[in-house]
């Protein structure tokens, strides 16, 4: 974080920004204001000078800053679906920690439905594999289709009551 910081605060354009504005101020004052007539003057523009800065160089680094952390989604829907092994791929995202349990909702009449109660089989570069472990019976067939798979989603979160479903079908 501090290199961070430093970072923005030392690089090039962070450096020519603040020359620019000084030169802007300085130009300005020069041509409009006799500084010579009162120190009072030198001392307001100065601070001016100095808050302006200090207050556009903050906003950038906690723009930049919060720009960089940005919360994954906690679901992801299917692209793509191997039936022989129940198996679905989804975009690879944080909220999917291998081998942790996802429940897969399917959506009708805007409702979603825990279909499938599954576990992050295996993370790869860009995707993530999700194992169906538990089918809930409310499809007669895995989604294959890309307009079957756009009514499911998988969240990294099932329902509490599902849980005793769970016994003994993860350590097969």
């Amino acid at each position: 974080m501090k290199d961070h910081l430093l970072r923005n605060f030392l690089s090039f354009s962070g450096a020519s920004v603040v020359i620019g504005v000084l030169g802007f101020m300085s130009a300005a004052t020069g041509m409009f204001v006799d500084v010579n007539s009162s120190i009072s003057v030198k001392w307001l523009l100065f601070l001016l000078l100095v808050l302006g800065t200090i207050i556009i160089i903050l906003l950038k680094v906690i723009f930049d800053i919060s720009s960089q952390n940005t919360i994954p989604d906690n679901f992801e829907k299917p692209f793509k679906s191997i039936a022989s092994e129940g198996i679905f791929l989804i975009h690879r995202n944080e909220n999917f920690a291998t081998s942790i349990v996802v429940g897969g909702y399917i959506e009708s009449d805007e409702i979603e439905r825990l279909a499938y109660i599954a576990v992050v089989h295996h993370v790869q570069a860009k995707y993530i594999q999700i194992k169906v472990v538990k089918d809930m019976g409310l499809l007669t067939k895995l989604p294959s289709t890309t307009e079957e798979l756009r009514n499911l989603t998988f969240r990294s979160v099932i329902p509490t009551d599902a849980i005793p479903l769970l016994t003994g079908t993860l350590t097969s």
